[in-house]
């Protein structure tokens, strides 16, 4: 006599459930797990930064992404009431937008390194020659600004008597979409729009 055996009987070799919503649920959670995971490694650091380049221009190249044009000439320490603070001189134009954007979105992709210390620097103010005495807080579109100042704190820990050049990186920008239309300026660790060695010249006290 044959023996029939039941579905329900049968051994699972799959850990998959039998039932195909089931199945379905299970993969789309899987999914989105992923997709949160490296969403969080990208905006927590996990992922290698891009900011070393096998050789930086020389000083006064111009690096160009999608949003600037930046040729760095000059770097100098400077002591004020707020402590030591690298400052680069550079001829600066917004080139890709037509609306002024905020100087924190458009220069945030400017990121200086050190050397040879191997200290890192970012979110600079900026000062124009022609307003000298107001810190700028937009970029406006296809308008050069020559000899723009460009000021970092110095980080913690970094003897300015110890400094020998500042590697200015420049990253692309990406357009983070929101709901509604919205969105935000952001730098990109993966794409290098460029590099430029500038090097420090005497310190003004």
């Amino acid at each position: 006599m044959v023996h029939h055996v039941l579905a329900t009987d049968a051994p699972r070799r799959s850990p998959l459930p039998r039932n195909p919503l089931a199945r379905l649920a299970l993969v789309s959670l899987a999914g989105a797990v992923g997709s949160v995971g490296l969403l969080g490694v990208a905006v927590f650091g996990g992922l290698e930064r891009a900011d070393a380049v096998s050789e930086p221009s020389a000083a006064g190249t111009e690096v160009e992404n999608s949003l600037i044009r930046i040729s760095p000439h000059e770097a100098r320490v400077v002591t004020g009431e707020l402590g030591d603070q690298l400052q680069l001189r550079a001829d600066i134009e917004m080139h890709g937008s037509e609306r002024p954007v905020s100087v924190f979105d458009a220069v945030k992709a400017v990121v200086v390194n050190i050397e040879p210390a191997g200290k890192r620097t970012e979110h600079p103010t900026v000062l124009f020659q022609r307003m000298p005495d107001g810190i700028v807080s937009h970029l406006q579109p296809h308008m050069p600004e020559k000899d723009a100042i460009i000021s970092w704190d110095l980080p913690d820990g970094v003897d300015p008597d110890t400094i020998e050049d500042l590697v200015v990186t420049v990253h692309e920008v990406e357009r983070l979409e929101a709901r509604g239309g919205g969105g935000v300026l952001w730098p990109s660790d993966k794409k290098l729009a460029g590099a430029v060695t500038v090097p420090l010249e005497g310190s003004g006290r």
